[in-house]
């Protein structure tokens, strides 16, 4: 009779291929529109052809050929939640022509809403952008040569096809997650397994072979199999039609299919794997249930040990995580004080050889805004980065607007203000250098590399007199206007909302010590804020340019909301990956303790009639589990060790860091205690388990 652990490791299969299934083709739906055939982005235009002549032409060309052709633009309001999808139509049958015809465009996720409109609606607007092809025609080529004849210079890539899946999402959490759950499926596997070896004993004892076993184990997993899959697709597509209506339903199965493949595969050859290991133990022996105690050993322990330090690291991950969780909740009820406030984002469908001209045209439109008064500024820094020393910490690039906004005190306790400044002079005031008293060795530092920060194509013109130093209190925690995961130097996405003891550099509103270029860096950033949205549009209304390079506003709230989403989705897969490694640490637990149970039996038996103690009597596996506790008590303080000794072979080459230093937590330390005392325990238990039972039965029953 086949295991039942076998059966439950092919359900598990399914289970979790449909559930990855779904989380990838809800990530692909955020990215981009569902159903398409290949991607177009226009990043280069020689100004030949207008928007209009673009839309125009697109739509005889689409007509002629009997195809589809749509662009997205994200919605300048709501970019994250919304987007527009413009579609030239040529084959009135094509499904994406139904969704001009009042149908939709049929989401699978809720995340995001797609609205679709005729590309006529598009009128004069730039033509770069993302495009897509969908239907079997025309060639890709055929429509990037009708691109290139209107000046339009495009780059094709097929986003949907496996190859580009596999590279999207190679080093993703969700092929982590992958990874994890394949790793405890194939333990489970062997285990399962090495628990039937008495049954695959009696097998060979009737004259069964290696393969024949297996091809009988499959036949007998087939009707399981089969009643598994129905099952479980009859509930997945009831899920998905109330859910979306079945949309996409093709690429989801698709995906599904492929992850089950891999998983099947990758069961089915361990399965085979251990069961012809367990065939070469003696006939004897197997009818016992016993299999070749040190290979299997060694096998065990390759598994269990790399399980066990990827387990250390994902549960002080999965710590970390909640950690950070708790402090974005923390720092929602500051986001809900700053109104309307709203961030820009700026296009990135411009060629090289136009970002000067986008330099220019946006960073002087930003610089007389923020002389009106009309934006806060908070650019974010590291000072490792920009100093090349081991300072910890950021430098915020702010105006004197910030500092009506966020309060920042002083080593007195008072309150730093905006200067009142009059007059033709008001924007050539002297910027402030404020430094945290702890900084304060660093001054010099600061001071000197001041002017490289405002002004990097020619520091010279910011002389020493236009920097004031001032001293801040330590201890305090700025507010920034945006998490900052973007730029964690670890690749991290911690919230760094607030920023403590940071040194921040003021300039008056409007300065000229600030260029142009770092107006529009700020811009793209997201550093650089509209506390009235009105001002945004007014700006893209008067200056066409301008609506040509904001593509859309991004709410300060609303970044926010999503960057605690995101980070409350990494959290669960995160959970899922910590359950799957437990699960893995379980069966090698298991299967260590059935190695040596079966393997010892009659020794364990005697040793107990010679009145030896339980832990003498299991010396061997209890000293090497030891070991393996230790080896998970050293291990995080070892990496971080060696981490950090990369960084400082860095610092003597006078390189910069690529990571900011590693630090041992408490919270790591009480992670990796925790699964130690739970691994040691696990198998304990186990181990005493068995230990009864031989006592209980006698070596034979073992």
């Amino acid at each position: 009779m086949l295991h039942r652990g076998i059966k439950f490791v092919h359900a598990a299969a399914l289970a979790f291929s449909a559930m990855l299934a779904f989380l990838v083709v809800s990530d692909l739906d955020e990215r981009m529109i569902l159903g398409n055939r290949a991607v177009l982005v226009v990043n280069e235009s020689s100004g030949s052809a207008s928007g209009e002549e673009v839309v125009r032409t697109l739509t005889e060309f689409v007509a002629a050929r009997g195809a589809v052709i749509g662009r997205e633009l994200p919605d300048l309001e709501d970019s994250e939640g919304r987007r527009h999808l413009y579609l030239a139509v040529g084959d009135p049958q094509s499904t994406a022509a139904s969704w001009l015809k009042g149908d939709g465009y049929p989401r699978f996720a809720r995340q995001v809403i797609t609205e679709v409109h005729p590309m006529a609606e598009l009128g004069n607007r730039d033509p770069r952008g993302t495009y897509y092809l969908f239907g079997l025609r025309p060639a890709d080529q055929e429509v990037v040569a009708k691109f290139a004849s209107l000046g339009l210079k495009t780059t094709v890539s097929h986003p949907l096809s496996f190859f580009e899946l596999r590279t999207t999402y190679a080093d993703s959490m969700l092929a982590g997650a992958f990874l994890v759950v394949a790793l405890a499926l194939v333990t489970l596997t062997g285990a399962s397994v090495l628990l039937s070896a008495k049954a695959y004993g009696v097998l060979r004892l009737h004259g069964a072979s290696c393969r024949g076993a297996f091809i009988r184990d499959l036949r007998q997993l087939r009707r399981f199999w089969l009643s598994a899959a129905g099952v479980l697709t009859a509930l997945v597509l009831t899920s998905l039609g109330i859910f979306n209506g079945w949309a996409s339903l093709g690429l989801y199965a698709a995906v599904a299919a492929a992850v089950a493949g891999m998983l099947e595969l990758f069961v089915l050859a361990t399965h085979a794997a251990v069961l012809r290991f367990t065939f070469r133990a003696p006939l004897p022996a197997a009818l016992n249930g016993e299999v070749p105690a040190l290979p299997a050993s060694l096998t065990a322990y390759a598994v269990r040990i790399p399980a066990l330090l990827l387990t250390v690291a994902l549960l002080a991950s999965v710590a970390a995580a909640s950690e950070d969780l708790l402090e974005r909740r923390q720092a929602w009820e500051t986001y809900a004080q700053v109104g309307d406030a709203t961030g820009i984002r700026i296009t990135g469908s411009v060629g090289i050889d136009e970002i000067p001209d986008m330099e220019q045209a946006v960073g002087r439109r930003l610089h007389q805004a923020d002389k009106e008064g009309q934006i806060i500024m908070a650019g974010r820094l590291w000072l490792r980065a920009l100093f090349r020393k081991e300072i910890p910490g950021e430098l915020l690039v702010v105006n004197e607007a910030f500092l009506a906004e966020q309060p920042v005190l002083g080593p007195n306790g008072r309150r730093y203000l905006p200067e009142a400044r009059q007059g033709k002079g008001a924007c050539a005031g002297a910027a402030r250098l404020l430094v945290p008293e702890h900084l304060a060795t660093h001054l010099p530092l600061f001071r000197q590399g001041a002017p490289g920060i405002l002004s990097p194509e020619n520091p010279g013109r910011i002389t020493s007199s236009d920097i004031e130093t001032r001293p801040m209190k330590d201890g305090q925690q700025i507010f920034a206007y945006t998490p900052g995961e973007d730029t964690n130097r670890d690749g991290s996405s911690a919230d760094r909302s607030f920023v403590r003891d940071p040194v921040l550099l003021v300039i008056p509103n409007g300065s000229d010590h600030l260029t142009e270029v770092n107006y529009l860096a700020f811009a793209t950033y997201n550093q650089l804020f509209f506390p009235d949205p009105q001002d945004v549009r007014d700006i893209m209304r008067e200056d066409d340019r301008m609506r040509t390079y904001i593509a859309a506003l991004l709410p300060v709230k609303q970044k926010a909301a999503l960057a605690m989403r995101e980070a409350t989705y990494s959290f669960r897969l995160q959970l899922l990956e910590l359950a799957a490694g437990l699960a893995v640490l379980l069966v090698t637990a298991v299967g260590v303790c059935i190695i040596h149970a079966r393997k010892n039996a009659q020794t364990i038996f005697a040793r107990h009639l010679s009145g030896w103690p339980f832990a003498a009597t299991h010396r061997a596996l209890l000293s090497a589990e030891a070991g393996v506790a230790v080896l998970i008590l050293v291990w995080l303080p070892a990496r971080t060790w060696w981490t950090n000794q990369e960084l400082t072979r860095n610092t003597a080459r006078k390189a910069p860091s690529p990571w900011p230093s590693a630090e041992f937590t408490g919270l790591d330390m009480a992670a990796a205690v925790a699964l130690a005392g739970v691994t040691l325990g696990v198998v304990l238990l186990v181990l005493n388990r068995f230990h009864r039972r031989i006592v209980a039965r006698g070596s034979s029953k073992a």
